[in-house]
């Protein structure tokens, strides 16, 4: 971080100086791609060494990723058929914005205006969640859950999918395979 922003963005215990960051990242295009420029590749870095840990140490089926950004780098294809987005109003993304981080509505206008559009992110979803008020978040997600689980133990018993672990081994180098077989229709979409 100091290296693409310098060491006026540092507090002085030498922690990042996150509300000056954010306050220029989102006001200045090329500062926020500067950003994601020195973020991005470390954080995936991590994030997959995570989940390649779960899979294959813990051999664990299904690892859920909470990523904000999952479209805007790209991320999806190595998650589809199985993104989920929690999606709301914009005008309920900025109000929650300013109570939760105490900001402007202005400021909070302008980090919603920053990000893809909900629309875009929605259109690209397998699962979608809608949080607008009044929803039982809880309740829609062991759902959506149970759904997900189920498609992918379907696609193992149908032969379908590879093991989660090859899948992100080998996704560019040797395609996924189908089976003859079809798939029972709860797994169609």
């Amino acid at each position: 971080m100091v290296r693409a922003f310098g060491r006026s963005f540092l507090l002085s215990d030498g922690s990042l100086d996150r509300e000056k960051l954010a306050s220029l990242v989102f006001s200045d295009a090329s500062a926020r791609k500067r950003l994601n420029g020195a973020t991005h590749l470390p954080i995936l870095v991590r994030m997959v060494a995570e989940i390649l840990w779960l899979w294959v140490w813990e051999r664990r089926s299904v690892v859920v990723v909470d990523m904000p950004l999952l479209y805007e780098i790209g991320f999806q294809r190595f998650t589809s058929p199985y993104t989920v987005v929690v999606s709301c109003g914009v005008e309920t993304q900025v109000a929650r914005l300013q109570r939760r981080d105490g900001l402007t509505r202005a400021a909070a206008r302008a980090r919603v205006e920053a990000q893809m559009g909900i629309g875009e992110k929605v259109a690209m979803a397998d699962y979608v969640l809608d949080n607008d008020e009044g929803v039982d978040m809880a309740g829609v997600g062991r759902a959506v859950w149970g759904r997900v689980a189920g498609r992918v133990r379907a696609a193992r018993e149908y032969g379908i999918s590879r093991r989660p672990e090859w899948t992100i081994f080998c996704h560019k180098a040797v395609p996924k395979t189908r089976s003859a077989r079809p798939p029972p229709k709860s797994f169609i979409r």
